[in-house]
């Protein structure tokens, strides 16, 4: 019972992560350069949040790492949902958006 669960809290994470690199493709629209955007620009902020103290703040609301990690975790509470919802903003929503948008202008 206890490795079920287990999954069943990865699943919510891994989805998000998928789309947040479905969405990194469509904005960049070429795999290599959304591939090491996907892994870098994430992996980039946390270490500057860790190295600069006056980003630790905004970094409790924009680093996707941090959100989702309590997401996986299971540990979520009411003030995790919105930190999560804006990273997610961040990470996912506006890669989308650029993405569909630049997707839709592109000669055919």
């Amino acid at each position: 019972m206890g490795r079920d669960f287990r999954v069943r809290q990865a699943v919510p994470d891994l989805v998000l992560l998928v789309w947040q690199g479905v969405a990194f493709g469509l904005a960049f629209l070429s795999t290599p350069v959304a591939i090491v955007a996907y892994l870098a620009l994430p992996t980039v902020w946390t270490v500057l949040t860790l190295t600069i103290e006056s980003l630790r703040g905004p970094a409790e609301w924009l680093d996707v790492n941090q959100t989702l990690n309590v997401l996986m975790m299971g540990a979520m509470t009411a003030d995790d949902w919105p930190r999560l919802a804006v990273s997610l903003v961040v990470w996912l929503a506006v890669p989308l958006a650029c993405g569909l948008w630049r997707t839709a202008r592109r000669e055919p």
